[in-house]
């Protein structure tokens, strides 16, 4: 089995967001995202949420940041269009096929 690239490219905070303002928003259903001027924009790798936002502000503001840009047309697990995701900086990636 193949694993199919998600992200494109990676940018920084400041070229993901422009004059935008960022903020960490949670979900009735406990996920936690990133929304840029009020509107959902990316999802926060793994690694960096806590148990609640407070926390994962906390993390984030811990470490260097990149936004993961994905493929036009990458889609979730869900078959939805991917969004950006929120990760550290020179976070590596392992695949297995299963």
């Amino acid at each position: 089995m193949s694993q199919e690239k998600v992200f494109d490219t990676f940018v920084s905070r400041e070229e993901f967001a422009g004059n935008a303002k960022l903020s960490i928003a949670a979900t009735t259903n406990g996920s936690q995202v990133i929304m840029k001027d009020g509107v959902v924009a990316a999802t926060i790798s793994k690694k960096l949420q806590g148990d609640n936002i407070n926390e994962t502000a906390k993390n984030i503001s811990m470490v260097v940041v990149t936004f993961a840009i994905p493929f036009a047309n990458a889609k979730d697990a869900a078959g939805r269009n991917a969004l950006p995701c929120l990760m550290e900086s020179g976070s590596t990636w392992a695949t297995v096929d299963i």
